[in-house]
């Protein structure tokens, strides 16, 4: 306690002997700000869309490996929907792992 009163001691004293406040942030608008916002967003769009594809992909699979007695790709050309619901299911649950995990 004795420490944290010396320390806002020593920074009253400091700020009244004249010193320089923080510098506040300029008013308008900055381009360059603007520019490196822009390139974290688009590389935060690549990483999500590469991330997606590639569990995507290792999802279906593992789902396919792990449902030997069971074509699915063949059953949704076939016209089966409740196949097709299924590894529809399996992609958004896939996918909604992913961007919970990617989310910066």
């Amino acid at each position: 306690m004795g420490l944290l009163l010396a320390v806002s001691t020593i920074l009253a004293q400091a700020s009244e002997a004249g010193q320089p406040a923080a510098e506040a942030p300029r008013p308008g608008f900055d381009f360059v700000d603007l520019l490196i916002r822009w390139a974290m967003t688009f590389g935060w769009a690549l990483v999500g869309a590469i991330s997606m594809g590639v569990a995507i992909i290792i999802m279906l699979k593992f789902f396919t490996w792990a449902t030997v007695e069971i074509d699915e790709w063949e059953e949704v050309k076939k016209g089966n929907i409740a196949v097709a619901i299924i590894l529809a299911a399996v992609i958004i649950g896939a996918a909604v792992v992913v961007a919970v995990c990617v989310i910066p």
